[in-house]
């Protein structure tokens, strides 16, 4: 396994929504962040769901989970902060900052990320380390804007939702949080394209919202 995806794994968890003692599912991915008790994910990822049917599973066949205490989100991006009492691990991201302003952020900068996709043999859930480069970046709804979105050349999955995306030239910072996938499909006589692509919520204009949820 190569290093940063060693990085990432100790700091990527699978979020599943508890249906009994006994029986749990997958419903996406989340990380820590900034400090001990304090997770990121994607605020759809939880929508709906009751706070303490929530648990944050580490993936290192233990089997240990531990209960989600209380969930915030963001008021209009989809992002969500998870609070837990304790985690298995005191390996957290921190939030990272693009070189410039990131309206300014270079297009074609790489980065990667780290994520549980839902596939139909589920179980198991095998980790994806996805890397790409972002390929634009665009505000959300109209001003003033609140936040702006990446679009990166990831393949879209199910359950990555919730991933960080972090700079490969700074690995344990994370700009954004993989939040929607795009497919693509066009038929034109005989000639068919299929592609896909992921769209990330960038974190970095949401800086008062986080500085209060490290506070």
């Amino acid at each position: 396994m190569e290093e940063h995806s060693i990085l990432l794994a100790e700091r990527v968890f699978l979020l599943c929504l508890e249906d009994s003692v006994e029986a749990q599912h997958a419903v996406g991915t989340c990380f820590g962040l900034a400090r001990p008790g304090l997770l990121l994910t994607a605020a759809h990822v939880v929508e709906g769901a009751a706070t303490n049917r929530l648990r944050v599973v580490t993936m290192d066949g233990s089997g240990n989970s531990t209960a989600v205490d209380g969930v915030e989100c963001h008021p209009r991006a989809d992002v969500a902060a998870l609070f837990v009492a304790a985690c298995d691990t005191d390996e957290y991201l921190t939030l990272g900052s693009p070189p410039h302003a990131y309206t300014d952020f270079p297009l074609g900068e790489e980065v990667i990320s780290y994520g549980y996709p839902l596939m139909a043999n589920d179980p198991p859930i095998n980790p994806r380390l996805m890397k790409a480069h972002i390929q634009s970046r665009y505000p959300y709804a109209s001003e003033p804007y609140e936040y702006f979105a990446y679009e990166l050349a990831f393949p879209a999955f199910p359950g990555v939702s919730g991933s960080p995306v972090v700079r490969n030239s700074a690995r344990d910072q994370v700009i954004g949080v993989v939040t929607e996938g795009v497919h693509y499909s066009s038929q034109l006589g005989e000639d068919r394209t299929e592609a896909s692509w992921t769209i990330a919520v960038a974190l970095p204009p949401l800086d008062d919202w986080m500085s209060t949820l490290m506070s």
